[in-house]
């Protein structure tokens, strides 16, 4: 209570110097009035009196306070006629006058063109809170317009002392943005040297650790810095302290602690300690296995919007392990996971939320055939066991309307059109069909192929199938397909040089040598000369493609046909 009252004593004989008339004195009280909201009548024109007399500080102190309060009551040509002057003995502080002038909206003149004209002129001319400031400014309202490198000189400029956590922050985020990363490091270093307790300096220097960015990867001091921004109460530290004991990076994986610590950063807001919580408790690891808390905790971050809780339980209702196979719900939570990921800045796992979009849509889609397909078969085959014209028709379309991905109904259809049941116009519009079905479907693609290759479409098109045999290919490349292009070349159906034949033959030996039936046919098609000339050289190459496809072959193959295969190589090598 005495110092309280000593301190307030000094106050009051500061302010009685002050009205006494001494210049110090009222700077320091216009000083401790300006650190508020708001300063007295009385200092205020203490400052102006102050201004008028040419102190370069007071004009400063007073159109800071102008633009600070928003204050249009001011005359604003006395106000230029200040920073006139001020420019004419000190370009510097007078272009920081004219910057703080039109920055403010005094009597309605606010000219931010001319404002940061005016402190870029300062920055220039050396001015070190000029250059912090102008560097502030590019950064957060004017990010488009300039380059990062921009930002980094300004910073640069000054002498990287007595800096602001936010001002650190910039500096070393603009060294990252440039590739700059043993800049980056340098720079935090100082910054915890100036600011230890630096949230976002010993953040930076965990995941410039973590990563090996600008350091040599040290998971140990990653750690290290982590643990210290969870102390000083972060969320993101507490969250990658327990990635860290996740993982075991740099240790011994420690699935308690990691528990211990995404509930920490869940608790203190972080929405992706959210899915790793839920995975805990989803795998059992750190806890014991709960399905239902794992969907609690998953649902805390899809109410946050967080895409991967909403993946996390679009795979809980989607596997059938985890006894809550529930396909609808599986798929409204994987396009609340896509939807949400669109919307955030990290796409990193979009390509698996879409794969697994289309998982979940293809198993659907099997149960529902499940359900309508034995009635389906009912009718086809009354259809084509004496059935009318219009019946075959009818199981036509209604086939390629809604059963045309099935490989089943496919083979029907095959046979059908073989045997032209149904009607030409009704065959033009299946395969009319087909085709605009076969752009994303690499089995309707195959098929369609199949249909002008053999004919079954009308007359033979081996240009037509060629083209839907490589659409097939490119949708989604299968041993399969490759074979029928390379057979088709073989046979010189497609018009094309024996070159076209052995690039479809590397593709199959270099992409499918696992498939010992592949391997042995292409060791028969060398052996027996099938397509190029019978020569001791190609004779040796179909010799060591047969051992590959022996070395892989079942033991109860066909032990006849190597015997067969085996003498025709003998045959050939006696060439």
């Amino acid at each position: 209570m005495a110092k309280k009252n000593k301190s307030k004593d000094k106050v009051g004989e500061l302010y009685e110097l002050a009205l006494a008339g001494d210049v110090a004195a009222r700077m320091l009280c216009i000083q401790m009035e300006l650190m508020g909201s708001n300063a007295s009548p009385l200092a205020l024109k203490w400052l102006e009196d102050m201004a008028n007399d040419g102190d370069f500080m007071a004009r400063m102190y007073y159109l800071e306070y102008m633009a600070r309060t928003k204050s249009r009551e001011c005359n604003w040509a006395k106000r230029e006629l200040w920073c006139h002057n001020t420019l004419a003995e000190d370009p510097t502080i007078g272009h920081k006058m004219f910057s703080l002038l039109y920055a403010s909206d005094v009597s309605g003149r606010q000219d931010m063109d001319k404002s940061l004209e005016h402190l870029q002129k300062a920055a220039d001319a050396g001015d070190e809170v000029s250059c912090l400031k102008l560097a502030h400014i590019y950064a957060e309202a004017l990010e488009d317009e300039h380059d990062v490198s921009e930002i980094r000189e300004l910073l640069e400029r000054t002498e990287l002392e007595g800096l602001s956590d936010e001002t650190w922050e910039l500096l070393v985020d603009s060294c990252i943005k440039q590739g700059d990363y043993e800049a980056a490091v340098k720079y935090v270093r100082k910054w915890l040297r100036e600011i230890p307790d630096s949230v976002e300096g010993n953040f930076r220097m965990a995941h410039l650790y973590a990563t090996g960015n600008g350091v040599r990867k040290d998971y140990v001091n990653a750690l290290k810095y982590y643990q210290k921004v969870a102390n000083l109460g972060d969320s993101r530290g507490m969250h990658y302290v327990g990635i860290i004991n996740y993982n075991g990076d740099g240790c011994r994986p420690n699935y308690k602690r990691a528990v211990d610590y995404f509930t920490r950063a869940a608790n203190a807001g972080s929405t992706r300690s959210l899915r790793c919580l839920a995975e805990c408790y989803l795998k059992g690891l750190g806890v014991t296995a709960d399905v239902d808390k794992a969907v609690k905790f998953a649902r805390i971050g899809v109410d946050l919007k967080v895409p991967e809780c909403a993946e996390l339980l679009a795979v809980i209702y989607f596997d059938q392990e985890l006894g809550r196979k529930n396909l609808p719900q599986a798929l409204e939570y994987v396009k609340l996971a896509i939807k949400y990921a669109l919307n955030s800045d990290d796409l990193t796992d979009i390509e698996k939320m879409f794969e697994l979009e289309s998982e979940i849509k293809r198993e659907i889609r099997a149960e529902e055939l499940k359900v309508s397909l034995p009635h389906f078969y009912e009718k086809f085959e009354r259809a084509f066991c004496g059935g009318t014209e219009e019946m075959v028709n009818e199981v036509m379309l209604e086939a390629v309307e809604k059963y045309a991905d099935v490989q089943r109904v496919q083979r029907h259809m095959e046979d059908v059109l073989a045997l032209k049941s149904c009607s030409p116009e009704v065959a033009k519009h299946v395969v009319a069909k087909l085709r605009e079905l076969a752009e994303d479907n690499s089995g309707i693609a195959a098929f369609v192929g199949d249909l002008y290759y053999k004919g079954n479409a009308g007359r033979r098109n081996y240009a037509s199938a060629y083209k839907f045999y490589y659409e097939a290919w490119l949708t989604e490349p299968c041993v399969e397909v490759a074979l029928k292009l390379f057979l088709g070349f073989h046979e010189k159906n497609f018009n094309k040089e024996n070159q076209d034949v052995l690039f479809w033959l590397n593709i199959i030996t270099d992409e499918y040598i696992n498939f010992a039936g592949v391997v042995y046919l292409l060791g028969l098609l060398y052996s027996t000369g099938l397509y190029l000339k019978e020569d001791k050289a190609e004779a040796e190459k179909a010799f060591s493609i047969v051992q590959k496809a022996g070395l892989m072959c079942d033991p109860q193959a066909d032990l006849k046909a190597w015997q067969c295969c085996a003498k025709s190589l003998r045959q050939c090598l006696k060439l």
